[in-house]
């Protein structure tokens, strides 16, 4: 359905063959910043298992 306005190109999907993942790293390729995000989830999930909310803890996984 054309309203008159102009068509806008779509965005390009960039490139990102370059990006490394970093659930597919090591721990030894992980950066400072990434070993202290994924230390403080897994404590959350441990400190929702123990405090019987184990159902938070699993709601992220797909």
């Amino acid at each position: 359905m054309n309203d008159g306005r102009e068509d806008v190109p779509e965005i390009e999907k960039p490139d990102i063959d370059g990006i490394s993942d970093p659930t597919k790293a090591t721990t030894r390729e992980l950066s400072e910043l990434q070993l202290l995000r994924m230390g403080f989830w897994k404590n959350f999930v441990q400190y929702c298992c123990d405090n019987g909310r184990g159902d938070i803890a699993t709601q992220a996984i797909v």
